[in-house]
């Protein structure tokens, strides 16, 4: 269910994506437990939907929530922790919390560079991001 989701993500399909990630998350919630990464991977693939859809403030909690967690479980300088960084930038720029979203494109970057190096594909995407702010 969870590679349908995606698949529905990747297609543009955002009400049904929305409906198959809820799922998927509640799912894995119930097996798994709010702390394992396939949870939080969940959480936030459907963070993602639902920025897509408008919905910010939503996303802007959820997005919140898995930041606060990887960074509990896998550490600052973990390279998934630093993409939830990116992607809560993300939605606060969306949101029009400038400055917020700034600082947190700044530090994602500055991690990126740090455990990425600074030619990786998502090195280069936080460095795009922080010039879009």
């Amino acid at each position: 269910r969870n590679n349908l989701a995606v698949l529905l993500s990747e297609q543009g399909k955002w009400q049904e994506a929305e409906e198959m990630h809820r799922s998927v998350l509640e799912t894995r919630l119930q097996v798994l437990g709010k702390w394992h990464a396939d949870t939080l991977s969940s959480t936030s693939n459907l963070a993602l939907v639902l920025r897509e859809l408008g919905r910010w403030h939503e996303a802007e909690e959820m997005h919140r929530e898995v930041l606060e967690a990887r960074q509990r479980v896998l550490g600052k300088d973990h390279h998934d922790r630093l993409r939830s960084l990116n992607n809560l930038a993300t939605v606060l720029q969306e949101r029009g919390k400038w400055q917020q979203a700034e600082e947190m494109h700044r530090e994602a970057l500055e991690g990126m560079r740090l455990v990425l190096g600074p030619d990786h594909q998502d090195t280069l995407s936080s460095m795009t991001n922080l010039a879009n702010v």
